[in-house]
């Protein structure tokens, strides 16, 4: 199995150096695990997720949506990115429903002549037989089949029993099944399912008033040079290959041997802990562990995994009575201008793109920024919201948004993120309530006036009526 240095796989990400889809092909990982995974990493490590890493993050499932809408299936989209079908589903639900757009339904999409496929279903044509005649998923046939009988008023035709139509010599079975022949064996002879020998072999039996016969442990009847397998296993050879030499079964070896060990008052052979045959160099690799190399080289360098070089390391450091060597700090050696930074990113420039000004990674310099502001008792700058800078016709986007249009065709058109639209959508109509409640309250204030005959509204009798806001669109004259 690969060994995937999660650390570094988070570390590259977020410098830059790789992407998802690079880290997709290489460890055959989820795609939403990685983005767990990644998440996660920054929170233990006080990585800020800016847009541009969540906008990184997300790449993969906006192009799953365009998969999508391209005809390709859940099921094939999932093989790709190496996660269940419906996982893949409902996360393209939440996102669709985020970003306000339309899951395709694409099985209206797809021509298939009913009329014909009535008439083979109702011959008693599998469902997966059609589904491969014409290209589209058993899903697609039930449900397009369901809307054409509801349509035509017609009876949906139902699956015939197959084991029924079968004809199989039953006395002949029931000798093989006596004999301990397997339902598999039985099954491939005949041509036919084992749920078919099964269903009909219980029939047959019931009918004629026998004993269903029981299968036999075959465990027993395979004689194996115990003495023998016992000494290989001893050696450390594995069941597998053990079963291999011997042309027989896993489950057989471990039972044959269990039985062996308790007749003869033998221990059980266990497994051999593989890391304690491995020689290493311990001294060596403690000392360039103390200056400061990393597991992943020492791994490398070895030719040995880094949970072997753990255990090797802290076995010896028990032994020697010496302190097992952490990770150090790196951060604490680079030396950064913190006045400076603090500086630039108070004027709005990226974590990222700091780190590549000054060489470092964007986690040392949020790490030493933060150490920066705690000691200068000073507000660490957090980074500008760029939305308030982008200017709209918000009357015009409103409008275009009662009448339908998507969140994404609204950002296509003015050149901005579909966030942004939303956001600003949410703002604007905030404003707007509020704007026509500030003119309903007056509005009901002159007509409280006019019934109640009070007419300070207009002649200024020293009351100053204002609501909660501070001020009114009705005008107190004074002067008239």
């Amino acid at each position: 199995m690969h060994y995937i240095d999660v650390e570094k796989m988070c570390e590259d990400f977020i410098n830059g150096k790789v992407e998802i889809e690079d880290i997709l092909n290489k460890c055959k990982l989820g795609y939403f695990r990685i983005v767990k995974t990644i998440k996660k990493y920054c929170l233990n490590n006080g990585i800020l997720i800016d847009d541009n890493i969540l906008y990184r993050l997300e790449i993969p499932i906006s192009k799953m949506y365009n998969l999508l809408l391209s005809g390709m299936s859940c099921k094939e989209i999932a093989e790709r990115y190496h996660c269940s079908a419906p996982t893949i589903e409902r996360r393209l639900k939440e996102y669709c429903e985020l970003n306000g757009l339309d899951l395709p339904e694409r099985y209206n999409k797809i021509y298939l002549p009913m009329k014909e496929i009535y008439e083979l279903k109702k011959q008693g044509v599998l469902y997966r037989k059609i589904a491969e005649r014409y290209h589209c998923s058993v899903t697609t046939i039930k449900l397009r089949l369901k809307e054409y009988c509801n349509l035509n008023d017609l009876d949906f035709p139902e699956n015939q029993n197959l084991y029924d139509k079968v004809e199989l010599p039953m006395e002949e079975i029931y000798e093989l099944k006596k004999q301990g022949v397997l339902y598999r064996k039985i099954a491939e002879r005949y041509h036919c399912s084992v749920t078919t020998i099964e269903r009909r072999l219980k029939e047959y039996c019931e009918l004629n008033g026998l004993d269903l016969p029981k299968n036999s442990n075959s465990h027993y009847k395979i004689e194996l040079p115990m003495e023998e397998i016992y000494e290989l296993k001893k050696q450390g050879m594995t069941y597998k290959e053990i079963s291999e030499m011997y042309d027989c079964s896993i489950p057989t070896v471990i039972s044959k041997l269990k039985e062996y060990c308790d007749l003869n008052d033998l221990d059980f052979p266990k497994k051999p802990n593989w890391p304690d045959k491995i020689d290493l160099p311990m001294k060596e690799i403690y000392n360039l562990r103390l200056k400061g190399m990393s597991y992943d080289k020492i791994e490398k360098q070895y030719g040995c995994s880094t949970c072997t070089v753990i255990n090797k390391l802290k076995e010896y450091c028990d032994l020697n009575d010496l302190d097992f060597p952490e990770n150090p700090n790196r951060r604490d050696k680079v030396e950064l201008p913190m006045e400076e930074i603090y500086e630039l990113k108070k004027q709005g420039m990226t974590y990222e793109e700091i780190s590549k000004k000054y060489n470092c990674s964007p986690s040392t310099v949020i790490h030493k920024l933060k150490e920066y502001c705690d000691l200068n008792s000073l507000d660490l700058p957090k980074k500008p919201n760029r939305r308030d800078k982008v200017e709209l016709p918000m009357e015009e986007v409103f409008n275009l948004r009662l009448k339908g249009m998507s969140y994404e065709k609204l950002a296509k058109q003015y050149g901005c993120g579909f966030r942004t639209i939303r956001n600003k959508l949410v703002k604007y109509e905030d404003e707007r309530n509020k704007y026509l409640e500030m003119l309903l309250y007056d509005f009901n204030q002159v007509i409280d006036g006019i019934l109640n005959k009070e007419l300070r509204y207009f002649y200024g009798d020293g009351q100053k009526e204002r609501h909660a806001d501070g001020y009114s669109f009705v005008k107190n004259n004074k002067n008239t």
